[in-house]
């Protein structure tokens, strides 16, 4: 049996998360752990192994509605649909979160995707935003 592993994160390959996504994703790999990872949006570069879940012009959107609307990861429902999809297909046997904001995902359509598929999951909190809502750094 193969194992298969996701992660998402808003970057890949760049940055101190995608750098962190892509040594996990290579580690994964030497223990012949199949690994699919997930991110925002190509500036220039597609990876193998990997797929892109928006795209500039949604993330642009995304974060223009949330800062009207306040309802910050609510938007890109079309794009979220497509990454829904493309999840079936991959079927993995655990998920791991990264960053989710960068308004490029819907997270009340991921979350009930992996509460009715009954998926693990693994979230590495990589700064604060996960617990305050909208702040990824805070101190008092």
């Amino acid at each position: 049996m193969n194992f298969k592993v996701l992660q998402i994160n808003t970057v890949y390959a760049k940055g101190s998360t995608g750098k962190i996504a892509l040594g996990i994703h290579d580690l994964c790999s030497q223990k012949e752990i199949t690994v699919f990872t997930a991110y925002r949006y190509a500036e220039n570069d597609v990876y193998e192994d990997t797929f892109v879940t928006s795209s500039w012009l949604d993330c642009h959107i995304h974060n223009r509605l949330s800062r009207w609307t306040r309802l910050q990861g609510c938007f890109s429902r079309f794009y979220t649909r497509r990454f829904l999809k493309k999840l079936r297909e991959f079927s993995p046997d655990l998920i791991h979160l990264h960053n989710l904001h960068g308004s490029y995902i819907n997270l009340p359509m991921l979350f009930r995707y992996i509460k009715k598929h009954n998926i693990p999951v693994i979230w590495t909190l990589h700064d604060c935003w996960a617990f305050t809502g909208h702040c990824p750094y805070f101190d008092i």
